[in-house]
């Protein structure tokens, strides 16, 4: 049979049992979620079996054997639009966990939901506003402030929480009052305690993808897997795109792996461009003054590598010569063009002036995300061109933030990368 390539399908599983995917085509469907992704970047063709020769002797310089089976431990990359809830959150609900949530989490470890609620009470300034609740707004995470008179959104870290008063990183540019909207945001961020052991959760997915029209010749379902978030693209003019990573430790290939008949549609949010709307703010780490900057560009390296911890055992089905993943350490950084051209970056790393760097949409709810960085320090910054005008290149490498006994969540407070969605 002849078919395009152009269909392109992708769908996840949280394994329950490490390497162990759904039991059949049915439990693909109720227990599965297929998610909309860019169809490109998902590459199936460097999923195959390893063999290994072998090597015994023979009677004749070209008689053979036949090469023995091996490992089908493998990997495939496919990419994500950056995009925001696609809901709103009701008053005094928590924002709703989303597919990319939940694989940004699976990449990165944690996830952090906080509750919408309003402005209360008055005594409001525009680095500490006052709210009717605080559930779940903590130390560390990520809220969306709404003014209501113009609908002007502004993504802030939260940086205390004393009863209602709630302190933000730095100042909102409006003057709040009460019954001013604060979104439920979902915070994703660095968790070193489960990103150590995979097997420990698990924190394994089984992915079923399918590049065709022929979804029985097309299927391949892979087990035992852990995603590597690798970058972040935010280009001037286009769409966020989040591209990852994954590793696997087993497969079924086209044929043997099951073919569902799904129901639902896939799950994803449409996605916003780059350009309206948008914000970066650059400023001394502690500083709460607003500086937006212009930028011809913007690109994250995430620095969270995935490590696979290869064995020559098999203790869970699925895991062909591998207990599970790990990480280790790696740099994450941010790659700024700035414009116009300026010496202020030269001074501050001269200086070694720690900086908080912050992206932001700031588009409806329900289409809001951010990428965060509480503490940064400059690399050798160089001259750059952004068309036909000079800009200054930067790079920031992240650092953890410094340590907060009040943070209930200490992981969430250090992490050296947060990403926003609301």
């Amino acid at each position: 049979m002849t078919t395009s390539t152009k269909p392109s399908q992708l769908a996840y599983f949280p394994e329950v049992t490490q390497g162990t995917g759904p039991a059949d085509a049915a439990a693909w469907v109720t227990d599965g979620t297929r998610i909309r992704h860019l169809g490109e970047t998902l590459d199936v063709s460097g999923i195959e079996q390893a063999v290994v020769e072998d090597e015994r002797s023979q009677e004749g310089i070209f008689n053979l054997e036949y090469s023995v089976k091996g490992l089908r431990n493998t990997s495939f990359p496919f990419s994500l639009y950056m995009t925001g809830s696609g809901a709103t959150t009701a008053a005094a609900a928590q924002i709703t966990e989303t597919p990319l949530m939940t694989i940004l989490e699976h990449a990165l470890g944690g996830l952090h939901r906080s509750n919408s609620t309003t402005l209360s009470g008055g005594g409001h300034t525009t680095t500490t506003i006052n709210v009717a609740s605080a559930t779940n707004i903590v130390h560390g995470c990520l809220i969306a402030v709404e003014d209501v008179t113009d609908g002007t959104i502004a993504i802030r870290r939260v940086l205390d929480v004393n009863t209602l008063a709630v302190v933000l990183d730095e100042v909102l540019p409006f003057t709040p009052a009460d019954n001013d909207l604060v979104h439920g945001m979902a915070t994703i961020y660095v968790d070193e305690t489960v990103l150590v052991d995979s097997s420990a959760g698990p924190t394994t997915f089984s992915w079923l993808a399918q590049k065709g029209l022929a979804a029985a010749l097309e299927n391949i379902e892979l087990n035992g897997c852990k995603s590597e978030l690798k970058t972040i693209s935010l280009e001037r003019g286009a769409l966020p795109v989040l591209a990852f990573d994954t590793m696997v430790a087993s497969f079924d290939p086209p044929g043997t792996a099951p073919s569902p008949t799904w129901t639902a549609t896939p799950s994803g949010s449409a996605p916003v461009s780059i350009g309206p709307d948008t914000v970066i703010t650059y400023q001394t780490q502690g500083t709460t003054t607003l500086a937006p900057i212009h930028v011809n560009s913007f690109s994250v390296e995430v620095g969270v590598p995935v490590v696979a911890v290869d064995t020559n055992t098999e203790v869970d089905s699925g895991m062909e010569g591998r207990q599970g993943y790990t990480t280790k350490p790696a740099d994450t950084t941010v790659t700024m063009n700035i414009v116009p051209f300026g010496s202020s970056h030269w001074t501050q790393f001269a200086a070694d002036t720690l900086r908080r760097v912050r992206f932001y949409k700031r588009a409806n709810e329900g289409q809001l995300f951010a990428v965060h960085f509480s503490r940064c320090e400059i690399k050798p910054p160089k001259r750059g061109t952004a068309g036909d005008v000079s800009s200054t290149m930067v790079t920031l490498r992240a650092h953890p933030d410094a340590a907060n006994s009040e943070a209930a969540n200490p992981q969430l407070w250090r992490s050296k990368i947060l990403i926003g969605i609301g």
